[in-house]
């Protein structure tokens, strides 16, 4: 690294390692949320994607849950009027299967777990 390049230091904080994903009365629409798995079982290779809420519906006297890919979802396309040539690239989960959705911190906190695991710390 040269003198012209900058280097930023984050504040040190406390990891949680336990897998914290939210509860489905932390989820408005229009919020942006990270589905977050793993592709291995020793959780170094994340999987990881983006979605926005779209709409809370109730079926069977449980809450259902649809979201859309955010780039999809930013392009404008629109859940519920695509066209043959727009997927609008859908997920549903219902209120017991929300445990791999994450806010923005969340899912950092999770990332950072995983570096651990990575670098052999935990």
């Amino acid at each position: 690294m040269n003198e012209d390049e900058a280097v930023m230091l984050f504040k040190s904080r406390d990891v949680n390692p336990n897998w914290d994903p939210l509860e489905a009365d932390d989820l408005r629409v229009g919020g942006v949320y990270f589905s977050l798995g793993f592709a291995d079982n020793s959780f170094h290779v994340p999987s990881l994607d983006t979605m926005v809420l779209v709409e809370v519906s109730e079926r069977n006297g449980t809450r259902v849950f649809l979201f859309q890919l955010a780039t999809a979802y930013f392009s404008g396309i629109s859940y519920d009027a695509a066209g043959e040539h727009e997927v609008p690239m859908l997920f549903e989960y219902d209120e017991d299967s929300l445990n791999s959705i994450f806010d923005f911190d969340g899912v950092l906190e999770q990332f950072l777990v995983c570096a651990l695991h990575r670098q052999g710390a935990i």
